[in-house]
This record gives structure tokens, sequence and C-alpha cells, in this order.
């Protein structure tokens, strides 16, 4: 904040000093010791001061001007304090000695100022024809004003003749040099040369007041000289202040041309101002003076005449480049118009006609807003006025600006106009046709944010939408919901890649007829489509269901009829966003995988709490695997109405150490995520029979295995399982392959082979989950099954009828074959006397038994051991309750 005028020490000195001075002057006579002369001293010495606590805080490279400044201030000082010595006057020897440095010192100020325009880019003549001119018309009006007066009242001798035309030189040199540097400083020491050149005249005012005192009142004379150098010294310290502060120049301080030329025209005046002081005086012209004027009239005519020379060699040159521009406009492939003050177009390339659609009319003299549509003509006008629009190279302001043109029948065109710059008062203008450039541009941002084989949003515009959503309706509800389609590798495998394109394609064409058209869908990447449904909660769950019933209708391929159903997870978009909404109901659809595929699972605590768990169990199951931790479950397979078991299922079973008992189903879909799905099952096979081929030795009862979809079947596998059958002690009908359709549609010739072999050798094969895919015309083709399995749980959420009819056509189809019927998944009586009803060969599920550890075998058959087969060849005990 800056003090106050009063407060700042340069002032307050310049103010207290000025009292003082007048002071004296009006109360000590003059003669012996000059106490005015005193005061103007020590108060210089104060600006000496200033000056060097001022140049101490400029960087060391610009301290030298303000250097020799102070010099020039110092010797000034000494020259005040050696008028106070005996016999000193205006012609005495130490006067005329510290003159030198008082005004060598302030010339040398501006000598280094002009050294250091040259080393910042700034023209350093100082010397040229208009120096010399301000020079010598300074030099003329002090010659006028202080040494023809004098020279008419009093006799001067030669050497006070020489004293007086130094003192005009001096003040032609300070004045004239100084008005020139401040033409060619830099733009951030302009001020600063300006505040010198103030304190240059209040220098010559002084040396002129001193010359006066020979003349009229030494005491008011004295006074005046005084306090002109008192000022002028205070104004260098204000000078070398200016010169320190940062850069706060404007664009119209970078060009000297307006100070040099107010320079010129004060100069100019000088010849008129020393004739009239002559008329007014009523002496005559003398010979000195009239050579002066003319010389000073001779340089003006010779520097008009180098003016007039250098604006018509100016004038040729901008005539020359408005032709070559011309030439080069007329001659362009790029889409140039000329305009002049009207905006009408006064020259263009020969492709304007094409951009702006003109055909065959004319251009030129045509106003170019006019051409634009109404909407755009108001800012296109605006946009050309001084300080509207700027091009590369242009001097113009902001652009470049779109409008748009009304191309007729190629319909509405995006044209960009650019100003390029500008000759004398005419634009350069630049119109170039974008429609194109811009189509491209925002093809490119769809398929940036597009898929590109659904045609729906990708997962950057989902989520793009999901943040627009949550910051515009902070308080709507909306929920996120994530569909994994099950069974879509089956379709790959089976009827290519194309066929899987097309079905995604249908999927995306169900999902967005299910929801609305605000609503958002999207395909995240591969089977995995995202939905942005707005509702609450329930709405939203309601449309998952809707969606998952869509969905799960068969899909009609060129490779057949496949039915691909699909697990959905759900969660709300809250103000974390899309992304955070988007991973809460993946980790619900891994829920719903986990819970058998084909379901609905919302994000809730108990879902969170689940995923943990997942993560556990999947980052524990290999090495438990490896460890031998699992066991093996057997899970009865029993003969409806008597409850006799026929065979045992086996399942995987694990007791983690920290998380408890895990579900078969759960061990099952982490080893198909880890890929070690056959590794399970072979582990399974030789286990069982190891610990339970000794209780079934002579037994009707089975061992039920599944073949996993991963499994790869070298050739000699179907010996070696013959091998470890006979090992057992089986027959190889009490051994029973579970063989899935998708193990159908994905295995390889070596898996056919095995099977075929191992079915040769008299091992039974059942089709698992039959009813979801191909008929049983198409699997008997490809191997002729011994019983084919119906998992109730695969036929969706349906009513009880559906069931039934479902079951029923299935048994019905596999009679017609004489294939056995295995009912899974019975979790209900009515589902169990609906399989008593059809007499099917077997049932199994949550109502007829869990399964059983090793241990429980013998119970579970009754036997008592390895050996009480053979004593007891009734077999195994009914399942009591079963029929219940």
């Amino acid at each position: 904040m800056t003090a106050p005028l009063w407060r700042q020490p340069a002032a307050a000195a310049v103010t207290a000093s000025t009292a003082v001075l007048l002071t004296a002057a009006v109360t000590t006579p003059f003669r012996g010791v000059q106490w005015d002369s005193l005061v103007t001293a020590l108060a210089l010495t104060h600006a000496s001061v200033l000056m060097v606590l001022a140049v101490r805080r400029l960087p060391r490279s610009e301290r030298r001007p303000w250097a020799y400044a102070l010099l020039a201030v110092a010797a000034a000082t000494l020259q005040l304090l050696s008028t106070n010595l005996p016999a000193q006057d205006l012609f005495s020897v130490a006067n005329a000695v510290l003159f030198v440095p008082s005004g060598g010192g302030a010339i040398a100020c501006c000598w280094a100022l002009s050294r250091a325009a040259g080393r910042a880019g700034v023209t350093p003549s100082v010397f040229g024809a208009d120096s010399v001119y301000v020079v010598a018309s300074v030099f003329t009006l002090a010659y006028a004003l202080l040494v023809e007066p004098l020279q008419t009242t009093r006799a001067v001798t030669g050497t006070e003749t020489a004293t007086l035309v130094g003192y005009c030189v001096y003040a032609a040199m300070s004045i004239g040099y100084a008005a020139v540097v401040v033409t060619r400083v830099s733009p951030r020491l302009r001020a600063a040369a300006t505040v010198l050149l103030g304190a240059m005249v209040f220098t010559a005012v002084s040396a002129s007041a001193f010359v006066l005192m020979e003349l009229l009142d030494p005491r008011v004379w004295m006074t005046v000289s005084n306090l002109a150098l008192l000022v002028a010294g205070y104004l260098v310290v204000v000078a070398v202040r200016m010169a320190g502060r940062p850069d706060r120049t404007t664009p119209r301080d970078d060009d000297g041309a307006g100070t040099a030329l107010r320079v010129l025209q004060v100069a100019l005046l000088a010849p008129a101002v020393a004739l009239l002081s002559t008329l007014l005086r009523g002496t005559p012209i003398s010979t000195t003076l009239v050579v002066l004027l003319f010389l000073l009239f001779l340089c003006s005519a010779l520097g008009i005449g180098a003016f007039v020379y250098r604006m018509a060699g100016l004038d040729r040159q901008l005539t020359r480049t408005q032709q070559d521009l011309l030439s080069l406009i007329d001659g362009s492939s790029d889409p140039i118009v000329v305009l002049d003050r009207e905006l009408r177009v006064v020259a263009c390339s020969p492709v304007v006609a094409g951009v702006l659609r003109l055909g065959d009319g004319p251009v030129l003299g045509t106003r170019l807003p006019d051409l634009f549509v109404a909407e755009d003509r108001d800012l296109l006008r605006a946009a050309l006025q001084p300080g509207g629009l700027r091009g590369q190279g242009g001097t113009q302001g902001a652009g470049p600006e779109l409008v748009r043109l009304d191309g007729g029948r190629d319909g509405v065109r995006d044209l960009e106009v650019v100003c390029s710059g500008t000759v004398e008062d005419q634009l350069v203008v630049r119109i170039d046709d974008v429609t194109d450039r811009r189509e491209q541009l925002r093809s490119l941002a769809r398929m940036a944010y597009t898929d590109h084989l659904t045609g729906l949003p990708n997962r950057a515009a989902f989520e793009d939408a999901g943040a627009a959503w949550a910051a515009e309706h902070a308080d709507a509800p909306a929920g996120v919901l994530v569909v994994d389609l099950d069974g879509f590798k089956a379709v790959n495998d089976t009827a290519g890649h194309e066929a899987g394109d097309l079905l995604l394609v249908e999927v995306g064409r169900r999902l967005r007829r299910v929801v609305r058209d605000e609503d958002v869908v999207a395909r995240l990447g591969g089977d995995e489509f995202a939905l942005l449904v707005r509702g609450l909660p329930d709405e939203v769950d309601d449309v998952a269901r809707r969606l998952l019933t869509s969905v799960s209708l068969p899909y009609a391929t060129v490779g057949g009829d496949f039915p691909v159903g699909a697990s959905i997870g759900v969660s709300s978009l809250g103000p974390a966003g899309a992304q955070a909404a988007v991973r809460e109901a993946d980790e619900a659809l891994r829920s719903a995988k986990e819970l058998g595929k084909g379901c609905v699972r919302r994000h809730t605590p108990a879902v969170v709490e689940q995923s943990r768990r997942t993560t556990v169990l999947s980052r524990d199951l290999v090495p438990a695997l490896r460890a031998g931790r699992l066991r093996v479950g057997y899970r009865p397979v029993t003969a409806p109405g008597t409850g006799r078991v026929t065979a045992l299922e086996l399942t995987p079973t694990w007791d983690h150490p920290a998380l408890g008992p895990v579900a078969d189903d759960v061990v099952r879909a982490l080893a198909h995520r880890h890929g070690v799905t056959a590794e399970v099952q072979r582990w399974l096979v030789g286990q069982a029979l190891e610990e339970a081929g000794p209780l079934l030795r002579g037994l009707d009862v089975a061992l039920a295995a599944s073949v996993a979809a991963d499994e790869r079947l070298p050739q000699g596998r179907a010996a070696h399982w013959l091998a470890r059958i006979d090992g057992a002690g089986l027959r190889t009908d009490q051994i029973v392959l579970l063989v899935s359709e998708e193990v159908l549609a994905t295995a390889g010739e070596d898996v056919v082979a095995v099977v075929s072999a191992l079915q040769a050798a008299g091992v039974r094969l059942c089709v698992a989950d039959h009813g979801l895919g191909r008929t049983l015309v198409a699997q008997q083709a490809q191997l002729p099954f011994d019983a084919v399995r119906v998992d109730l749980g695969g036929l969706g959420r349906v009513d009880a009828d559906h069931v039934a009819r479902a079951v029923r056509s299935c048994a019905a189809a596999a009679g017609a074959y004489g294939t056995d019927v295995v009912l899974a998944g019975v979790t209900t009586a009515e589902q169990y006397a609906l399989a008593c009803d059809l007499d099917v060969a077997g049932v199994t599920g949550q109502f007829v038994h869990q399964a059983v550890p090793v241990a429980a075998l013998p119970a579970l058959l009754g036997i008592d051991g390895p050996g009480a087969a053979a004593a007891d060849p009734s077999g195994p005990a009914e399942l009591a309750g079963s029929a219940s």
C-alpha cells in the first residue's frame, strides 16, 4: 500500500527544502554565506543517499546508467557548496571544473540508457538526423534566451562568452539527448527515461537561472536556480525507482514512434520561440543567431525532403505488396477473400465461389455476412470488426468463428472464418468448409463411445451417462444392471463366432425393447451388458426380472436354436457415480452366478460379505486341492417310490479352516473360474474308487461322475480308467459318466473317442441337464446315451404346470429311444410325486437326500463294511421317508 505523499521521504524533503529556501531568500541578505545553497546541497545529499539505496535494489546489469546520474547529482552538490567559497562566481575556476562531472554525468546516464536499449532490441541510433535537429534546436533556444541578452546588456569577455556557450551546449546536450533517448529506450524503461528528461529540463532551468543572476535580481534567480536543481535531484531518484518496477507496458507502449513524433513537434517550435524572444527585447538579430536559425531551417528542409522521399518509397513498396498479394490470392488454391470496411469482397481466390456455393454468380462486391444464414450474420459482422477475429498471423481478436451457410441442395454447410491479417484498411480472411471434417470428428466421437457390433454405447459412454445423470438428477433414484449371458461360449464353439455376434446383436435389441427410451443400454464387452434404469429400487428389480425372461428365450441362429440364459446383478446409482455402481453390480452378478446362474441378485451388505467370502475361497481352493484337503461327497440317486439307492453322484466338499463348510456347487464354480474343473473331476473319481470301491463290490449301485468341459483326454486314457475300475473291484456298468450339453458342444475328438471306448467297455453314459439345449435326436446321433438327466432347477422360475409339461415331454422323448430318465433338483413333494407318476429311473435333490461322506455310506447302503455286501446280496436299504 503506497504511503501518503507527505509521508514519502523524497516528497517530504522537497517540501521542507522549498520552505527553507523561500524563507532564506526573503529574510537573509545576499552576501556572505549562502544559506539557501547550503540547504540545497543538504537536500541533494539526501537525494544521493536515496539514489544509492534505489540503485542497490536494481539488478547488477542495470545499475551503470544510474551510477552516472548519481555522479551528476554529487557534482552538483559540490558545485553548490563551492559558491560559498570566497571570490566564487559564475566564471570561477571551481565552478567550471565541477560543471564537467555535473553535466557529463547526466549525458553519460542518457548514453548508457541508449546502450541498454540496443541490447533490448530497440534501435539505439541516438545520433541520427532527428537527434541532431533536436539538440540544435535546444542549443539555439538557449543561445537566444541566455547569451544574446547578456551580450547586449554588458561587455562580455571571450572567456565569459565561452562559459555561456558551454552552458548552452550543456542545456542542449542534456535536454536534447534525453528527449531522443526517451524515443529509443525499451518500453519498460520509457517511463523512467521520461522522468529523467524532466530532471534534465529542471537542470537546464537551474543553469539558466544561475546565468540570469548576472542580468537580473540575483536573490530571485539564485532561489529559482536552487529550487530547480532541488527538484531535478529528486526527479532522478524517482526515475531510478521507476526503472526498478516490473514491466507494466501495454501494446501501445511497444512502439516509440509516437513519442519521437511528439519530441520533433516540440523541437520545431524552437526557432519561433528564439525569434519571438529577440523581437520582444527590441534588439536586432545577431549574425550568430541568424546562422543558427538558417542551419535549423536547412536541417528541417533536408529532414522533410528525406521524409517525403522515404514516404514515396514506402508508398511504392505498399503498392507492390498489394499487387503481389492480389496476384497470390488470384492464383491461390486456398479460399481467401479480401474485405473492405463495408465487409464487401474486393478480391478473392478462384475457389471461393465453390466454397460459398455461388455457382456462376458474382463474388466481387458481395457483402460476405449476407451469404450466411440469418442467425449467424450478426455474429459474423461483430467478429469481423476490429478486435473481432484472430487467425495465425492476424492482428485481430480471438477466433476462428464457425458460421453456417445455406448450400441449397448440399444442405447447411459449416464454414470456418479466420482473419489472416490486414492490408491497410482491408481484411484478409480465409474461409474453409469444415462440414466434412466436423462430421468425421463426430463419427470418430461416436466410434469412441459406441460398440461397433451392437451399435449400443460402450463402457466409456455408459460411465459418462451415469456421471451426467448423477450430476443433473442427484435426488432422482436410478439403478445399474449388469447382465452376463450364461452358455454363450457354447454358441461360439458350436455355431461359430458369426452366430455368436448375431446373438449378441439380438440380445441388445431385446434389452432395448424392455426398457424405456430414456434408459441407457450399453455393452461392456464380451457377453456382458449394462443398463442404467431410472426408477425406485422395486421398479428397477421388476425391470431386471423382465429382462431375465426376455433374454432367456431361445435364439435362432445359423447353427440352430440356443436357449442362452442370463444372470443379472443390480445396484443403485449413488453419488459415487457409474463406475462404483458397476462394481457393486458386478459383485451382485458374481453372487448370482454362485447361486446357480439364471437369477437376479441385488447388491446388499450380504452380497458384499458373500463376495468377500468368495474371494477368500477362490484364493485358497487350488492350494487346498493340491494339499488334499478336499473330500468326496456322495449324493444318492434313488428309485422313486421305493427309495432304493441306485447310484451315488460324486460331488466335491470342502471344510474351509476359517469359513467352514463350502457347498459343492460353490467349489465347482470356483474350480471353473480357475480352470481346474478337469483336475477336480479326476481327483473325485480316483478318490471315490479308492475309498468307496470296496464298499460297492457286488452291489447294484453305480458311481456317477461328471466329464469336465475343459477335459483333455489323450489316447490311452480309457485303458487307464478301466484298469482303475477293475483295481477297485467294480464292474464297468457300475460307472456312469455325466456328460453335459456344453461338453457335447465343445469337446474335441479325443474326448468323444475316450468316452466311446469307455461306453464300449460297459460304462454307462447319461446326458446331464437335458432339455436346455439340443434335442435328444442330435444327442443320440453324436453318442448313444443310456440315460438323460433333467435338472428341474435349470428350467427356470416358472409355475409347476410348466415344469410338469416340460418333464413329461422329455420323458416321452426318452421313452421313444428306450433311454432312462433321472430327475435332478427335486426339492418339493409335488416334484417327487411327478417322478413317481412318470416312473423315472431315479431322482436326486434336497428332498431326497443330501450328499454324505464316505463314512456314512455303510449306513446309507445298509451294509457293515467292505465284506458285508457279499453276505447281504439283497442290496442297499431304502431311504426312509424318501417317498413321503
